[in-house]
């Protein structure tokens, strides 16, 4: 760092949210939270997210001048799962320093008490997203699989600042990347998105924990979908087939749309949605059909057409493919 590099405390933080300087967005879970700076130091987004058990947490900074971030914690401790996704971060804490750099993850342990530093480079970008799992949530974890997580709890329980990664650092796998996008995106599943972020998290920690037992497998050579810019083209495919629901594209165009061959689009939405192309849009349709039974009084037929189907009868077959019963029964039992 240089010799003008600001530095900036956890307090100086609550202060600038206090001015009005950090400005609260949109919440994006029940209880979540989300804060960006204006540009007097450049720009800091984090958003943080609260579930039972563990928290996420998803940062993107880009200041215009070097930055020092000063923070004491006084927190419960927490497992943290960390995946860097840009930059070369340098943090500090308890006499020792860690260079997290993107591409990698980190295990690492965060005590109740606990102050340190992190070291922004004037004009790069960093950004993270990161899983912090709550001692309770860990002893529950490790009471119910005690031969994999035991030793683990116990170095946790110790109370110290630690890299479970130690010196070995372990690069981001597509699988990991591909759980990522999918827990960002979790709010597409409506009233089940915090069971389903719940069961990622646990998919997250299983992919950590088996890259430490076996760092010399692989597990993207299987994957189509390796880069993050052609997950960020599967999701840009969704976006584009559900705004055109009515009247979808077929697949070739979808993929030319988006720049990708029509076998990655496929493989792609199985990898990273767990669904095909034409499952996707399906679920779609019937959730949308679903509310419209329920929060309005609109005809059966009128509630087809809404959903892009040209003839009810077409429609009540599908609805009653994925309920079991008409529309008309569904809206009378749930009436």
């Amino acid at each position: 760092m240089t010799d003008n590099t600001i530095r900036v405390t956890g307090n100086d933080l609550f202060e600038l949210a206090a001015s009005g300087q950090i400005v609260h967005c949109d919440k994006l879970f029940r209880t979540s939270h989300d804060f960006k700076t204006d540009e007097q130091l450049g720009f800091h987004s984090h958003k943080v997210a609260l579930f039972d058990g563990f928290r996420i947490q998803e940062w993107q900074s880009l200041f215009n001048r070097d930055i020092a971030v000063e923070m004491e914690y006084s927190l419960n401790s927490v497992l943290n799962l960390q995946f860097m996704q840009q930059g070369i971060l340098q943090y500090s804490a308890q006499n020792k320093t860690i260079n997290q750099k993107g591409g990698e993850n980190y295990m690492w342990a965060i005590p109740q008490f606990l102050s340190g530093s992190a070291s922004y480079r004037k004009s790069a970008l960093y950004s993270s997203f990161e899983i912090g799992i709550e001692d309770r949530y860990l002893e529950k974890l490790t009471n119910r699989y005690p031969d994999l997580l035991t030793g683990l709890y116990r170095r946790y329980q110790k109370g110290n600042f630690w890299e479970f990664n130690g010196k070995e650092r372990h690069a981001t796998s597509c699988h990991m990347n591909a759980v990522i996008s999918q827990i960002k995106n979790a709010q597409l599943m409506g009233n089940i998105a915090e069971m389903y972020v719940e069961a990622k998290v646990l998919e997250l920690l299983t992919l950590l924990l088996y890259q430490e037992e076996y760092p010399e497998r692989s597990l993207c050579n299987q994957w189509c979908c390796k880069r993050k810019r052609d997950i960020d083209k599967i999701h840009e495919a969704r976006r584009i087939l559900l705004s055109e629901f009515k009247t979808p594209p077929t697949i070739i165009e979808l993929s030319r749309k988006v720049g990708i061959n029509d076998y990655k689009l496929k493989s792609g939405f199985k990898e990273v949605f767990n669904q095909t192309v034409y499952e996707c849009l399906f679920e779609y349709k019937m959730e949308l059909a679903r509310k419209m039974l329920l929060d309005t009084d609109k005809p059966i037929a009128e509630i087809a057409d809404g959903c892009g189907y040209e003839y009810p009868s077409h429609f009540t077959n599908a609805f009653k493919r994925k309920y079991g019963i008409s529309p008309k029964m569904y809206r009378t039992l749930h009436s």
